[in-house]
């Protein structure tokens, strides 16, 4: 299964879903696929954005604690 970040994700990083909406548009990411099923990791992964990384260590961790 594809590691994905999801808006929890994003929210536990201490972001706001409008800051979310805002940075995805950006990025030029998908805010309603982010919302409905997540981002990939491997779209995420080669932006060079400090809020993006803040939020896959956060994903990174919940999945992790998961398994």
């Amino acid at each position: 299964m594809t590691e994905r970040l999801t808006i929890g994700d994003v929210r536990q990083a201490g972001y706001c879903v409008s800051g979310a909406r805002r940075r995805c548009r950006e990025l030029n990411l998908d805010f309603k696929m982010l919302v409905r099923e997540g981002l990939p990791f491997d779209v995420l992964e080669p932006l060079e954005d400090p809020a993006v990384r803040r939020s896959l260590a956060v994903a990174r961790k919940r999945i992790a604690e998961e398994n």
